[in-house]
């Protein structure tokens, strides 16, 4: 199979996705490569450049805080094979602290579209574990990734400001490429959880982004 598989990872993070991922290409024959830089976006820019440079004819790109299985990874290869018209597939995929990772044309998707359909255009998706055809991304406008600020020139406006990863999906469809989503595909979003002795000495857990917000849950053991 002429795919290789590209993470931007930081230098310390989840080692369930480490085993998992690997496993999952490796059984699956597709090469795996680890991209690090300071920066993700310009480290999975390089990666990808690399890898269609070394004539893949597909690209997965999969983040370090994901988690799938060997038949997900299969499965998104042969939907890409399967369907000529779609330059790229994403996975469904939880935001850590938000719904579903993607959008579509009219801001909204349906129970019926995600149960009945084997793809559904999308307008933004993410990298936790997406398929690219290599022939596509040499069409896609450059740079691939690019953050703007919003229009107070700060970074705090969500109506406003674009991300990186935002600009590439903008870019993607700018360029005339299709998205699309695979919902019976799903993939696990990891994220670290917090223990506390409740009053009755039990385990209780919280999110570590709850803890940023609210502080230890009010039944902790006191």
């Amino acid at each position: 199979m002429n795919a290789v598989a590209v993470c931007s990872c930081p230098r310390l993070g989840y080692m369930d996705f480490m085993g998992h991922s690997i496993a999952a290409f490796a059984q699956n024959q597709i090469n795996y490569k680890n991209a690090y830089e300071v920066y993700w976006h310009q480290s999975l820019t390089k990666a990808i450049q690399d890898s269609i440079d070394e004539g893949y004819e597909y690209i997965i790109t999969c983040d370090y805080d994901s988690i799938f299985t060997r038949e997900t990874v299969a499965q998104l290869v042969r939907l890409i094979e399967q369907n000529e018209h779609a330059d790229a597939i994403c996975t469904m995929q939880m935001g850590r602290f938000s719904g579903l990772l993607m959008s579509t044309e009219s801001g909204t998707v349906t129970r019926k579209e995600l149960k009945e359909n084997a793809l559904v255009p999308a307008k933004t998706g993410h990298f936790g574990l997406t398929i690219f055809r290599a022939s596509s991304l040499k069409k896609a406008w450059k740079p691939w990734f690019k953050g703007t600020p919003d229009i107070n020139q700060e970074w705090s406006d969500k109506n406003t400001k674009v991300d990186e990863d935002t600009y590439f999906w903008n870019s993607w469809a700018y360029s005339g490429l299709t998205l699309f989503v695979a919902p019976r595909l799903v993939i696990g979003h990891l994220e670290l959880l917090i223990k506390w002795p409740d009053e009755n000495l039990d385990g209780i857990y919280e999110t570590s982004q709850h803890y940023q917000e609210f502080g230890q849950p009010a039944d902790v053991w006191k």
